[in-house]
């Protein structure tokens, strides 16, 4: 008997996944684009906001992601929702803290993402704040895992080009567009 095709996202009809390193603009892409569609923030700066206390519990810190991810998911309008990170990342975020990945795999398996674009590294424009501590060569070692997670998980990443936050916001758009 063969395996059963995964089920798409509950609760949207097209999920799209904004991934890539910390850095890469996918937060300032995602707020251009929300006059247009449901977009859910990225589940990292909400968990940390909302419980400093995950920073230093790695392993707690990645399965809280999980459970946002996946209630934001669960809880998104019909239509096109757009996600600053997915659940491959949450894997990713795993693998990086050495937690556990059944309970990660299993969710990612189960609830596929439409599509996955990828905002690669980009040294001109990354910058640290108050949440993102670490330096660009550490960022683009985490890009790696993200990349590996998703290959894992049989998804084909579409590169985001650098370029003018207009630019991109269109490139985004277009793959939209071809989902709908």
């Amino acid at each position: 008997m063969g395996q059963q095709a995964p089920d798409r996202v509950s609760g949207a009809e097209s999920s799209i996944v904004l991934t890539g390193t910390w850095g890469t603009g996918k937060t300032t892409l995602l707020r251009v684009l929300e006059d247009d569609y449901h977009v859910i923030p990225e589940p990292g700066r909400i968990a940390i906001t909302e419980d400093p206390s995950l920073q230093g519990d790695w392993p707690r810190f990645a399965h809280t992601l999980l459970q946002l991810t996946l209630a934001s998911l669960e809880s998104a309008p019909a239509g096109i929702t757009l996600c600053d990170r997915g659940l491959p990342d949450c894997l990713a975020y795993a693998r990086w803290f050495e937690a556990d990945e059944t309970p990660f795999l299993a969710s990612a398996r189960t609830h596929r993402h439409s599509g996955a674009l990828r905002c690669p590294p980009w040294e001109d424009i990354y910058q640290t704040d108050e949440l993102r501590k670490a330096d660009y060569d550490l960022a683009v070692e985490f890009d790696e895992v993200l990349i590996g997670s998703y290959a894992d998980l049989g998804y084909e990443l579409i590169e985001v080009p650098r370029g003018r936050v207009h630019d991109r916001v269109h490139f985004v758009r277009s793959f939209a567009r071809g989902l709908s």
